[in-house]
């Protein structure tokens, strides 16, 4: 099921301040602990929005130091008359999901008779620059830049469709 819920990015704080470096992860945990998400669609389930990691890195290139934070981010850097479709994540309990900070994400209603409890971690790596713990622009604009792995992973998949 996609849906056209309007999504957002995780801030540490409600506080933020519009026009303030905004502040950025490497990676967003969340582990199931309860809910019928794995059958159904409408159960509380989290919807992402493929991609959109990369269309933000991509829109935040064209600014220049810290990535300004203001209330509405998905909305000041995506294309509102065209808004990413957001997919459902169907998990059962005990199943993790993994995302990229940047990942455009909400949570669906939950129609079910069961309550959809999940925990969500924000992750962020170890090999920051001194200075850069909770906002680090650099990473905003490129996505793989914490992780090298899955760095290694896309040019691979990259090179298989070349070839």
């Amino acid at each position: 099921m996609s849906s056209s819920l309007v999504g957002h990015i995780d801030q540490p704080s409600k506080k933020q301040i519009a026009g303030k470096a905004a502040a950025n992860y490497s990676l967003v945990l969340g582990v199931v602990l309860s809910g019928d998400t794995a059958s159904r669609s409408d159960a509380g389930n989290l919807f992402v929005a493929p991609r959109t990691h990369a269309m933000l890195a991509e829109a935040f290139r064209k600014t220049e130091g810290p990535v300004p934070w203001y209330a509405d981010i998905v909305g000041q850097h995506l294309d509102p008359e065209n808004p990413p479709r957001m997919k459902a994540v169907r998990a059962k309990p005990g199943q993790a999901i993994l995302m990229h900070h940047q990942t455009v994400h909400g949570v669906g209603p939950n129609h079910s008779d069961e309550d959809r409890v999940n925990i969500y971690f924000r992750i962020t790596s170890k090999g920051r620059p001194k200075g850069k713990l909770l906002s680090y622009p650099e990473a905003m604009r490129d996505p793989l830049r914490e992780t090298p792995l899955l760095r290694e992973l896309a040019e691979a998949q990259q090179q298989q469709r070349k070839g």
